[in-house]
C-alpha cells in the first residue's frame, strides 16, 4: 500500500485521539504498531512517529497509566476476562520492544520512556513474568542501540536497578543474561572514542564512574571476570553473551 493512501489519515486520527481520547486502547496501540511495522519499507516513517506523533512520549504515558491501573496482587484464572490492563500493558511492551529494535531516530524523550519501562519491571517482576520479560528485552535493545545516549541510559536508572536485581538470590539466568548484556552494551559504547558524540574527556570520566560504581557494590571480581568474557567473545568473533552468563562469573 502506498504511503499517501494511509499516512495522512492515520496521522490525523492519532493526533485527534491524543487531544480527545476517542479511540479504544487496542485501536490506538494497533495504529501505532501499524506504522512501526512499516519502518522496513519506508525509513521516513521513523521521523513521523518519533518527532511528529511523539510515540515515545505517548508510550511512556500509557505505561505509567496502565501500571497504576493494574492490580498486581490480583489472583485467579486469567481466562475470566478481568485482566484487561495486563493485556494492554503487554501489547504496548511488545510494540516497544519491536520499536526499540528498529528505530534509529534520537529523541530526548527516551529517558522518560526507559524510566517508565523500569517502573513496569519493578512492579511486575514478582507478579507477571511475561510482562517483566518484555520489559527486560526492551531495555536490552535500548542499551545496545545508539538511539539513546549513554548519559541518558545512566540517568534513567538502568544501571542502579540492574545492580540491585543482580544481587537478588532468586535471579534466574534469563534475567542475569539481560542485565549483564546491558552492562556489556554500555561498556562497549564507552570504549570507543567519540562514542555517542560524547567528548573524549567526558567519555573517560563516565567510563571510570561506571566501573567504580560496580566496584563499590562489591563487583570488583565480577568486573575482572566480565572483562575476560569480553576478551574471549572478541577473540572468537562471538556477537553476544552466552545465555548461561552467570556460570562465567566468580561470585555468581
Amino acid at each position: 500500500m502506498d504511503k499517501e493512501l494511509f499516512l495522512d489519515e492515520i496521522k490525523e486520527n492519532i493526533k485527534y485521539h491524543q487531544e480527545h481520547h476517542n479511540l479504544t486502547q487496542l485501536t490506538y496501540q494497533s495504529t501505532m504498531k501499524f506504522l512501526i511495522d512499516r519502518f522496513f519499507k519506508d525509513i521516513s516513517l521513523e521521523d513521523v512517529i518519533v518527532n511528529e506523533l511523539h510515540f515515545i512520549r505517548e508510550a511512556s504515558r500509557k505505561l505509567d497509566e496502565l501500571t497504576r491501573c493494574v492490580d498486581w496482587k490480583r489472583k485467579g484464572d486469567k481466562r475470566e476476562g478481568k485482566w484487561e490492563e495486563e493485556h494492554a500493558l503487554l501489547r504496548w511492551l511488545l510494540t516497544l520492544e519491536h520499536f526499540l529494535s528498529v528505530c534509529f531516530v534520537p529523541n530526548e524523550e527516551y529517558v522518560g520512556l526507559i524510566g517508565s519501562i523500569m517502573s513496569v519491571f519493578q512492579a511486575s517482576k514478582d507478579k507477571n513474568k511475561e510482562i517483566s520479560f518484555w520489559c527486560l528485552n526492551s531495555i536490552e535493545h535500548a542499551a545496545s542501540k545508539r538511539t539513546m545516549k549513554v548519559d541518558d541510559l545512566l540517568t534513567s536508572g538502568v544501571v542502579d536497578i540492574s545492580l540491585e536485581e543482580i544481587q537478588q538470590p532468586t535471579i534466574n539466568d534469563e534475567m542475569e543474561f539481560v542485565f549483564w548484556g546491558v552492562f556489556e552494551s554500555i561498556s562497549s559504547r564507552l570504549k570507543g572514542k567519540g562514542g555517542d558524540g560524547m567528548e573524549e574527556a567526558k567519555r573517560k570520566v563516565t567510563k571510570m564512574e561506571m566501573f567504580e560504581k560496580l566496584e563499590e557494590e562489591g563487583y570488583e571480581d565480577i568486573v575482572i571476570s566480565f572483562l575476560e568474557v569480553f576478551k574471549f567473545l572478541d577473540e572468537n568473533n562471538f556477537n553476544g553473551l552466552p545465555f548461561d552468563i552467570s556460570d562465567y562469573f566468580v561470585n555468581s
